[in-house]
């Protein structure tokens, strides 16, 4: 009975190892590892083929832009909230019949309080200042001599139902009439043929100096308008001085 029962367990491990395959911890260990790639795992939308047809395919616009339009919309803009103010945007010298001259050309951008006031009749006057100077020392300190200083204001009003604006210079007594208040002011920042020194007056290589400066005069505004000037910076238009510097050459003499 014994033996039979040791016959029977070997014939069972004989066929349990003839069915079952031998593994090792060693050979799971040396045997690789092998792993797909991510990319071949997941699908994405870039690698999917377009099947869209070309009539469904979605079409490219163009966009059309109006640089003129924009920079004229920018312009109006800043137009719009630059502040008033008087820019001399140009000083040219030159000598004509053995004078010194200059040509000027200035902007003029008034504010509301100011065009309301001309359009009531009140004057605003405008004073330039054109002054001349001579680089020289004395004991060896270098300083500007004055060679010459020119003064004279401007008044810019308007008057009748038509509102015509008059401009009237008071250096040479002359008096100009415009429809517009722009073309009055183009008129006054245009200085054209000014005489500044004769010739024979300035020294040979001499280094001189030229400065041009225009500003309103807010002083001479009337008594309840000139109040109101005071508390507000918008009245306070000065150009500043643009200054020029020049020699004079041997051939002027």
């Amino acid at each position: 009975m014994r033996l039979r029962i040791v016959t029977a367990s070997f014939l069972l491990s004989v066929i349990a190892s003839l069915l079952l395959p031998s593994f090792s911890h060693a050979e799971a260990l040396q045997k690789p590892l092998r792993l797909d790639p991510f990319s071949q795992l997941t699908a994405t939308e870039d690698n999917a083929p377009n099947t869209l047809p070309n009539s469904e395919a979605p079409q490219s616009r163009i966009l059309n832009i109006d640089l003129d339009e924009m920079l004229a919309e920018q312009s109006s803009v800043l137009d719009a909230v630059s502040q008033p103010g008087i820019t001399l945007l140009k000083v040219v010298d030159y000598r004509d019949h053995m004078q010194l001259k200059i040509d000027s050309i200035s902007r003029f951008k008034l504010g509301k309080t100011q065009i309301d006031a001309i359009n009531h009749g009140i004057s605003l006057k405008f004073r330039t200042e054109i002054l001349l100077t001579e680089g020289s020392s004395f004991l060896g300190i270098p300083y500007q001599r004055t060679r010459k200083h020119v003064r004279y204001h401007t008044e810019l009003t308007s008057f009748g139902l038509n509102r015509q604006y008059v401009l009237f210079n008071n250096r040479n007594d002359k008096r100009q009439r415009f429809s517009s208040i722009e073309r009055a002011l183009e008129t006054m920042g245009t200085l054209e043929d000014f005489e500044i020194a004769s010739l024979k007056e300035l020294h040979p290589t001499q280094k001189y100096r030229l400065r041009v400066r225009i500003y309103l005069d807010y002083w001479a505004l009337p008594s309840p308008l000139l109040l109101d000037a005071l508390l507000d910076p918008t009245w306070r238009l000065d150009s500043d001085w643009f200054e020029v510097n020049l020699t004079t050459p041997l051939s002027w003499q």
